[in-house]
């Protein structure tokens, strides 16, 4: 596996994490709402880099 692939899987692992400290119940609904919207921020910015390193490979 290459290193480009290794940290892929390790984003893609920190970005699942993060989601799932979203279910905690102590979280307010702002917070939540906070927190999904960096998810989706996440793997947007996962996704363009992901085919940016395919551009460069």
């Amino acid at each position: 596996m290459s290193k480009s692939q290794q940290t892929i899987e390790r984003a893609e692992k920190f970005i699942d994490d993060y989601e799932k400290l979203l279910t905690q119940p102590a979280l307010s609904n702002s917070s939540r709402e906070r927190g999904e919207k960096d998810v989706a921020a996440l793997r947007k910015t996962l996704e363009m880099a992901v085919r940016y390193a395919d551009l460069l490979e």
